[in-house]
């Protein structure tokens, strides 16, 4: 076999090389585009069949909260929030409470970027009670709001509760709700899916 034969085979191995990683890249972006769900239900295939990495439940839609919300985020420094909704505050609730607590203590230097609040209803909304509840809740901002208000606005969603039940939502800096955890989440995923989405989101 003589040097130009050596050559030619070279090239043409070269082009087959090309050729086949083009195939590869269009192949791939082909798949891509058929993928893209054109809907909420076939998004909620996907989300089912690829799996997701939260622990929480994830809010589909998600649900803007900014008109509902009583306490004026704007002011301050916009954060993430972990919002703990429900009736009455049972022991569960002060449970999820002081679990919520830990969670955010854990954060270290991200809990500056987070803040807990504590919505009651209106109609159960106690200024003089709630002084001996902040004592034992510190850290922890206590508002009254519409929770059937809140109950309604998820019920198209994939986080439609009992008002009843306790419930923990994370809404972003825009008090877009994106997370719930309800009696069959563990609340220690809460540590984590808060780690995930402090570490990819910017700080304002």
């Amino acid at each position: 076999m003589n040097e130009d034969t050596i050559v030619a085979k070279q090239q043409r191995n070269m082009k087959y090389q090309i050729w086949l990683m083009m195939a590869i890249v269009v192949v791939s972006l082909l798949f891509g585009f058929l993928l893209v769900p054109k809907d909420e239900i076939q998004k909620q295939r996907l989300i089912s069949l690829v799996g997701t990495t939260n622990q929480g439940g994830l809010v589909s839609p998600s649900i803007n909260l900014d008109e509902l919300l009583s306490f004026d985020t704007k002011s301050d420094k916009p954060k993430w929030t972990i919002l703990i909704a429900g009736g009455t505050c049972n022991l569960r609730c002060k449970e999820i409470l002081k679990e919520t607590k830990h969670v955010h203590m854990l954060l270290g230097k991200n809990s500056l970027r987070v803040h807990r609040v504590y919505i009651q209803e209106r109609s159960v909304f106690n200024s003089v009670s709630n002084s001996n509840f902040r004592d034992h809740n510190p850290h922890l901002r206590i508002v009254s709001g519409n929770i059937e208000g809140l109950r309604q606005a998820t019920e198209m969603a994939t986080s439609a509760w009992d008002s009843e039940e306790t419930r923990v939502f994370v809404l972003t800096p825009d008090n877009v709700a994106v997370l719930y955890y309800s009696e069959e989440h563990e609340l220690g995923g809460l540590l984590d899916d808060l780690k995930h989405l402090l570490k990819y989101s910017p700080k304002r």
